[in-house]
């Protein structure tokens, strides 16, 4: 045998399982948002959908990724399936630079069912850092000093009767508007406690049956709501206005119990990734997580004499 035809068979041996491994894992990634201001957090969504007989260890995703800055590294519940396994890493980000920026690519490792270590890189992803969302240029900041403006005393006298007429109006007319508003029909759902009122909103998200009609982000979308809207209703948290880490900060300093926060994490956890990477998850783990709603509600519902907040 020809010295050529050695080499080709090692070659063969040796690299065809490790590419037949690659080609078995997908890796898929998203940023979000694709502009961000200097400092925001940049939230870097990996998705890594392997088979489940191979393995895969997150911490092998803390990397350097220059000139962005990993703050910190989130690891969602796991969606298992058809012989195969979705696991998605959520790294926070943060840059200090302006201008059109790039989020490298990198390897992910991973082991496969014969115990062969491989490897698949992700895609480089584009993000534009600008110095302000609301003011992207530097020159719209600098404005010149104006002068002193000077009053007209006299003006001001002959405008102050009209002034305190209409003064008098606005607060008539007001309190005419809360008297009607206060012998107006009162919603008898409103008087329930918080409690009661999840269990309600969560039946009536069910009968809907999104998930038969395929709405899934729909679904995940009110579920979300609903877990929110009794967190601030129990807790007094504005959770509809705040993010899912500071939500379990909120949470955190009310000393919820470890097991109640966790399932709070996997459910708001998997509604931002069908609302914002556009994953979509088996009906299977959207009935689960209809199912951790209802338990964080039963487990953090106020016993009877506690006042609610």
């Amino acid at each position: 045998m020809k010295w050529t035809s050695v080499v080709f068979l090692l070659v063969f041996f040796l690299v065809l399982p490790a590419a037949a491994g690659a080609a078995a894992v997908e890796v898929k990634t998203r940023a979000i948002p694709g502009q961000a201001a200097v400092g925001d957090e940049v939230k870097y969504f990996i998705q890594i959908d392997r088979p489940e007989d191979f393995s895969f260890n997150p911490a092998a995703l803390n990397v350097s990724l220059s000139p962005f800055e990993v703050k910190r590294i989130e690891v969602l519940p796991p969606v298992r399936g058809g012989g195969r396994v979705r696991e998605t890493c959520v790294l926070a980000l943060t840059i200090f630079q302006l201008g059109e920026h790039v989020i490298p690519s990198f390897p992910v490792p991973f082991t496969d069912a014969s115990g062969r270590n491989g490897q698949i890189l992700t895609e480089p992803f584009p993000i534009r850092v600008v110095l302000s969302q609301a003011h992207p240029k530097e020159e719209d900041r600098i404005r010149p000093i104006k002068g002193p403006v000077s009053l007209d005393l006299g003006g001001l006298r002959s405008l102050l009767p009209g002034f305190l007429v209409l003064l008098l109006l606005l607060f008539l007319v007001s309190k005419i508007v809360w008297r009607r508003l206060k012998k107006g029909k009162i919603d008898p759902e409103s008087l329930k406690p918080p409690h009661e009122r999840a269990y309600l909103e969560l039946e009536r998200l069910m009968k809907k049956r999104l998930l038969e009609a395929a709405k899934t982000k729909e679904f995940y979308s009110e579920l979300s709501d609903i877990l929110r809207r009794y967190l601030q209703r129990r807790f007094g948290a504005p959770a509809l206005d705040l993010t899912t880490d500071e939500i379990l900060r909120r949470l955190k300093e009310e000393k919820l119990d470890s097991e109640a926060a966790g399932k709070v994490r996997g459910v708001l956890g998997n509604a931002d990734l069908v609302k914002f990477a556009k994953l979509v998850p088996p009906n299977a783990l959207a009935e689960r997580m209809a199912g951790e709603l209802r338990a964080v509600v039963e487990m953090t519902t106020l016993k009877e004499g506690n006042a609610v907040r």
